[in-house]
């Protein structure tokens, strides 16, 4: 992935927007050697989104699958446990 300082990326914003647009690069953004973010795609972003989505969706499945093996514990009780009303 191609860096390109803050100061570069206001001056020339538009470019590193038509790279990533036009030609799906990465570019991070970085500000004395600190990485501050990185420019994709919006087509990118989506399949972040959607992978993202899917990972919920499995951790859901694994709590209802615990909860189905093992229980619910009622709120109350955990409340309890902890001294908070």
């Amino acid at each position: 992935m191609e860096r390109v300082s803050i100061s570069d990326f206001k001056r020339d914003s538009a470019r590193v927007l038509n790279r990533v647009r036009t030609m799906g690069e990465r570019i991070v953004i970085h500000s004395r050697d600190e990485d501050l973010a990185v420019v994709v795609s919006l087509e990118e972003a989506a399949l972040l989104r959607r992978l993202e989505d899917e990972h919920d969706l499995e951790e859901a499945r694994h709590a209802k699958e615990e909860v189905a093996l093992r229980g619910a514990v009622p709120l109350s009780a955990i409340k309890r446990r902890f001294g908070v009303d």
